[in-house]
């Protein structure tokens, strides 16, 4: 794999995970700035207000209609776009914690894959022969 190609994908990675605990912090706190939570609460109002509209436009205005269903629709969207940075953060968590596991043990000298030193220690011949 191409080293610069890696360093970006390793940073891109780290950013991933930044957002998702930024994110989680925000649901975390109790007061103090949490934008994430204040822009929810608006598109979330927006979306109701524009469903109770959307009962009572003229069914013969499709710009209307349209107008109210895209303010639901990106409420919905954020959504998506919020649980899909949260957890592509989590899953990059796990992948650079085990990159990280995996080149520790290298460094070490340390093999996992092969049963460690209890898998050597059956095989090993006994010295009481």
């Amino acid at each position: 794999m191409d080293a610069v190609y890696e360093i970006a994908r390793l940073d891109a990675m780290h950013v991933a995970v930044q957002e998702s605990a930024d994110i989680e912090a925000q649901f975390g706190q109790i007061s103090g700035s949490r934008p994430v939570i204040s822009i929810m609460l608006r598109m979330r109002d927006q979306a109701a207000r524009a469903l109770v509209e959307l009962a009572h436009v003229d069914p013969e205005d499709p710009k209307a209609i349209r107008t109210l269903q895209n303010k639901v629709r990106m409420f919905s969207e954020f959504l998506e776009f919020m649980q899909k940075i949260y957890l592509e953060g989590i899953e990059a968590d796990q992948e650079l914690t085990q990159q990280n596991v995996d080149e520790m043990a290298d460094l070490a000298g340390v093999s996992v894959d092969d049963g460690g030193i209890a898998e050597y220690l059956k095989e090993k011949p006994s010295d009481d022969n």
